[in-house]
């Protein structure tokens, strides 16, 4: 059975189009964070760097030209720009995860001040939050079981998924953004880094601030 993509002429084209749903507007998307200790929540990054995948391979041959067998999945990183509001959050949340990843060096220093601001913020800005999130169950539970490595890969690892939006939104569907096209759920993800911000007398505009994560693996459905 094979399925034609292109078509033989401009209306078969423009039907293999439509009963593909249209053509996925790259302006379409959210973003959803779940990391250990943390609150979860949703957001819309400036742009998205989805993540790239590849094979190591290994050459091999009894006879003739090689032929590289793969041995191992390869995951690039995931970059994303958050605009910069006046409440730091995205700031305040990343700095907080990386501090869960390697702590500060003093055992006694108190928490970070961020972390409260986090969860004050959220209770104050986004408190429905949980009932977002209740939309989910069928697709990842972003709120619990953060890893599937059950054996304590890592305790700071959590979950980031990036859902595409379909470019219509219906009155009702989840968030209010359109339904879901595609889905990237990165497991075992944590903030790699957070690249520098620079401020200025002489900027106009508004402020970035750049997060590259890393991960252990995604699915992508």
């Amino acid at each position: 059975m094979s399925y034609d993509r292109t078509g033989k002429s401009i209306m078969q084209m423009r039907e293999s189009i439509l009963l593909a749903g249209g053509i996925q507007s790259p302006a379409r998307y959210e973003a959803s964070f779940s990391a250990p200790g943390l609150p979860a929540f949703t957001c819309y990054p400036e742009n998205i760097t989805l993540p790239p995948r590849s094979f190591q391979t290994t050459p091999f041959t009894n006879w003739g030209p090689d032929y590289n067998i793969p041995t191992k999945r390869e995951y690039g990183e995931c970059a994303m720009s958050f605009i910069l509001y006046q409440d730091w959050f995205e700031r305040r949340y990343f700095e907080s995860w990386m501090n869960k990843v390697i702590p500060t060096s003093a055992a006694q220093e108190p928490p970070p001040a961020g972390l409260g601001f986090v969860q004050s913020t959220l209770n104050t800005l986004i408190p429905a939050a949980s009932s977002i999130y209740s939309g989910l169950s069928d697709r990842v539970a972003l709120t619990e079981n953060y890893s599937d490595y059950t054996t304590g890969y890592n305790n700071f690892g959590g979950l980031i998924q990036v859902n595409c939006l379909h470019s219509k939104g219906n009155k009702g569907d989840y968030a209010g953004n359109g339904r879901i096209t595609a889905s990237l759920c990165m497991k075992d993800a944590y903030p790699l880094s957070i690249t520098p911000t620079t401020l200025s007398a002489e900027a106009s505009g508004y402020g970035t601030c750049v997060v590259v994560f890393t991960f252990r693996e995604y699915v992508f459905y």
